[in-house]
This record gives C-alpha cells, structure tokens and sequence, in this order.
C-alpha cells in the first residue's frame, strides 16, 4: 500500500519489469499547486521524486526501452495546451539520463498514452476545453430565450459577466492574450477591445449600480494574498 499527499492525477505507468511504477502526483496549497512524478516500489512501498516541474500534466507512460513520456504544459498564452515528452531512464536506478525530449506539438489536453510494445508507436488521448460568449434575445415574457449566436470566436477561454450600461457591448474575461483581462465587445462585433490589462489575473467584471464603472477581482497570486482584491475603473 503506497500512501502519498496529494492528489494522483491520471493513469499509472508501470515499468518494464513490473517491479515499480511511475505516477503524477499534484499537491494544493493555499496559493500554489505543486506537481512531481514519483516512482514507488511495489516491493517496499517505497517512493522517489523523478521529477518536480510545473505543469506536469496527467498522461504517462513507461515504454520497453526504458523511456518515460509525460505530458507538460506550455507557457503562456498557451497555457491551455499540454504536450508530450520522454525522458531515458537508467534501467538500474530509474533516475533520467538527461534531460526531456519534446515528443509534440499540438492543441489540446493530453490525458492518456498507449505505446506499442516495441516503444515505436504512441498513442494520444486529448480533449480540450474552450468556453465561449453567446447572446440570445429574450422572447416575450422573458422566460424563453430565442436562438443562440456566438460572439467570441477564438480558440481562448472567455467567461461572460456585465453589459455595458446601454447594453450594446458585454464585458467578459478572456486569457487571449496570456493572463486572463477583461474584454468588452460589442454585439454587432466580431473583435473585443480591451478595457483592463496587465500582469495579473483578472475575473468578475460586474457594474456599479449607477453604470460609471466597472469592479473587477485582482486574483491571489502566489506569496501575496494582499492582492487578491477588488478593483474599481471608471467607464
């Protein structure tokens, strides 16, 4: 029985011989996430830290000749995408011989592997998620909305949260350009401007009640809770 904290993320890779096995394991703090892959012996229970990188995603596998593949994520703006690398093991101690190798280059969440036998052919689950902003008239009695038309129409993640005061234009958060800001666009447009910009995470754009500006939430950041705060502009 092998008892680790933190939460086991994806699929086990056994090693070849069977007598170990690798797993990704992410630990949550208050303002950070931590990832590691472990290799625990299924003999003694014991288990050793392969590797602590951020982003390490929850697709494995642990090929005949001795190659981890593990999935990792992109830096900013793609964060969104995880793609696959190898890494040689030693087939004595389990400890990489060098550094990761770049296996892909795609779009996308990978979340599961199946490699052949002879280690020449792989196999890539992935899925990805894509959030997108839609307006729809209110039909009479505004109980029923009428058909959906889609206004954002990148690949990003934009999450809806105010009209404007005229409601022509709806503000939304939106990572397209690395950290998530705030957007306004209006509805006979297929391009957002951008209202609130910057280094940090930004989320909740909603109006004051008498519609002269716009508060936002400012998102912890590691090591600093003090700026996880609420933010006033004018409009």
């Amino acid at each position: 029985v092998l008892q680790v904290r933190g939460n086991l993320g994806g699929g086990v890779a056994w090693a070849p011989d069977g007598r170990s096995f690798a797993y990704v394991r992410t630990t949550y703090f208050s303002h950070s996430l931590e990832t590691k892959i472990e290799i625990a012996d299924v003999a003694s229970g014991q288990s050793q830290v392969l590797l602590s990188k951020p982003g390490l995603g929850p697709a494995l596998s642990w090929t005949q000749g001795g190659r981890l593949i593990y999935s990792l994520q992109e830096p900013l703006p793609n964060q969104n995408d995880f793609n696959l690398w190898s890494v040689q093991l030693d087939s004595r101690t389990a400890r990489p011989l060098g550094a990761g190798t770049r296996v892909t280059n795609d779009h996308g969440l990978a979340v599961g592997l199946s490699v052949s036998k002879d280690g020449k052919l792989l196999a890539v689950r992935r899925w990805a998620l894509q959030n997108d902003v839609y307006i729809a008239e209110l039909q009479p009695g505004g109980k029923r909305i009428g058909k959906s038309r889609r206004m954002t129409l990148d690949e990003r993640q934009d999450y809806p949260y105010s009209w404007t005061p005229d409601s022509k234009a709806v503000f939304f958060s939106s990572d397209r350009d690395g950290p998530s800001h705030i957007f306004k666009q209006a509805i006979d447009q297929t391009q957002p401007e951008l209202v609130v910009g910057g280094n940090d995470d930004l989320w909740r754009a909603r109006l004051t009640p008498d519609g002269s500006a716009l508060l936002y939430v400012v998102a912890t950041t590691e090591g600093d809770s003090s700026r996880n705060v609420i933010m006033r502009v004018p409009l």
